[in-house]
């Protein structure tokens, strides 16, 4: 079974210039989607955007690990910036409808960290069901 890709049609949140890049970490860096921290030495993107002819600047980082995540689960630029783990918590509704195929492409640390973060998106979803009843 193919995995199912998230398209948000980001096309219209382009930046006017963009640059991606992958890098070999020379000093340790944060990871924008899972916060830990890139080693040096470690492979991770760099994205750099111009937004509103240099009014707005935006710098991001992406391990290796959330960059496997993002490539099984999305199609090509449609996915915001640190919010990976929430769309695909909102998209996948429960752990089962995940396709083992999809899951066996990520590396073992994005699997763990995925089951994670997902297992804690369904537990504040529940938490704030309950406190609406």
């Amino acid at each position: 079974m193919e995995c199912a890709k998230i398209d948000l049609n980001t096309s219209d949140d382009i930046a006017e210039f963009y640059t991606v890049k992958k890098r070999k970490a020379r000093k340790q860096h944060k990871c924008g989607e899972c916060n830990r921290i890139i080693e040096i030495g470690e492979v991770y993107e760099s994205y750099f955007s111009v937004c509103d002819n240099t009014r707005y600047t935006f710098y991001h980082k992406t391990c290796n690990d959330c960059l496997v995540i993002r490539k099984v689960f999305y199609e090509d630029f449609s996915y915001y910036y640190g919010e990976i783990f929430a769309d695909i918590h909102d998209f996948y509704f429960r752990l089962d409808e995940i396709p083992e195929s999809c899951l066996s492409q990520l590396t073992q640390r994005g699997k763990d960290y995925f089951f994670t973060r997902i297992e804690q998106e369904w537990i504040e979803q529940e938490m704030d069901e309950n406190d609406t009843i």
